[in-house]
């Protein structure tokens, strides 16, 4: 019996200031895990910060795997928030500064996944 292993990657062609795709987030939560590559401007994607924490959620509700994997960027930087994670999220609050309960789910999620044993590639 072989197993099946689907793929799925956002569209290029979205635009900025785009709504993500509800297909997007039925996909995560259709799936059983997700592998999540970091980099160093990771955090300066809205989109990304958001599916993230729909991966999240579904890692907490439905125990959903989720395999970090940090490339070029150190895991203590996106746990602390610090260095370019800091100044993606210093724009993300002045964009976002109606919803700060968005904001902090973002950080909530960011914070959690980076607290996960991953793989850590720098030069590879």
């Amino acid at each position: 019996m072989g197993k099946e292993v689907h793929t799925f990657r956002d569209d290029p062609k979205l635009d900025a200031g785009e709504e993500i795709s509800p297909e997007l987030f039925k996909v995560i939560q259709q799936s059983r895990c997700s592998i999540i590559i970091f980099s160093e401007t990771y955090a300066f994607s809205s989109w990304c910060l958001e599916e993230l924490a729909e991966i999240v959620k579904q890692k907490n509700e439905k125990r959903h795997q989720v395999f970090p994997i940090f490339y070029k960027v150190d895991p203590s930087d996106l746990r602390k928030q610090k260095g370019k994670v800091e100044e993606a999220f210093v724009a993300h609050e002045e964009r976002y500064k109606e919803d700060k309960s968005k904001i902090q789910k973002w950080r909530n999620a960011l914070t959690q996944v980076a607290n996960i044993k991953g793989w850590h590639l720098n030069n590879r």
